[in-house]
């Protein structure tokens, strides 16, 4: 499932902060600047993809600007495969990090509090800035979750574990803004307490993903051979020589 741009107004004024979702690349050798995450329509917070570097970058309060936390996508995915990323902001840790499929794979100082974001004039976009299509993230993205607070590595691998957790199961705190996007049309509704609701702008698509499962069974009584599963899990029976 994805949005190509989806966007929503609400007041954020957060110590901390975990940014969230699944993501597939159509085209691992486009090297374009795409947008996945960003609030405010411009560079207030960004999460982004650029010559396939993976970059999370945002203003503080004074309007500087952090450094980049940032890490190689090359080599870590493949076309159409879904991944999961995070981007944390810990500020009681004084700490960027970025986390691919619940690992760790960058992190950055960081010294001052975010910047503050205004429901009136600010937006929180998916796959696009706000004011232009310029940037568009080619590809899906699905399971989309904001957190106040800055989620522990054992939670984000929990989170990493399946496309939409269950919140619940991911940490005792509630996401304050939670975008599923699944179905067959365009559902950009917020599933948190929050009522967060985007827009969809433009025309999104959406696509079924199927997750399959190739196995053999009934009158198939092969021994041998290779089989891939990319949801769920595989039962075996007991065999008898």
């Amino acid at each position: 499932h994805y949005s190509h741009a989806a966007f929503s107004y609400f007041t954020s004024n957060f110590d901390d902060v975990t940014i969230m979702f699944w993501a597939t690349r159509d085209d691992l050798t486009d090297t374009t600047s795409d947008r996945l995450f960003t609030a405010n329509g411009g560079n207030d917070l960004r999460i982004y993809l650029q010559s396939n570097v993976l970059r999370f970058r945002h203003t503080f309060a004074d309007d500087t600007v952090s450094e980049d936390c940032q890490f190689n996508l090359t080599n870590e995915i493949n076309n159409n495969d879904w991944f999961h990323i995070a981007a944390v902001y810990d500020g009681s840790g004084g700490i960027d990090k970025l986390f691919l499929n619940g690992v760790q794979k960058a992190s950055v100082s960081v010294s001052q509090n975010l910047k503050a974001l205004s429901s009136a004039t600010d937006a929180w976009s998916i796959a696009r800035r706000v004011s232009t299509t310029s940037e568009s993230y080619a590809g899906k993205i699905a399971d989309c979750k904001i957190y106040s607070t800055a989620l522990s590595e054992a939670e984000i691998k929990i989170a990493a574990s399946k496309i939409n957790k269950n919140p619940t199961l991911i940490s005792s705190t509630a996401p304050v803004g939670y975008w599923p996007i699944v179905g067959t049309t365009i559902d950009v509704t917020d599933n948190s307490s929050n009522s967060n609701n985007m827009t969809a702008l433009g025309t999104p698509t959406v696509t079924y993903d199927k997750f399959s499962v190739d196995v053999y069974d009934g009158s198939d009584t092969r021994t041998t051979g290779t089989f891939t599963v990319t949801q769920g899990k595989v039962e075996c029976k007991a065999l008898s020589s």
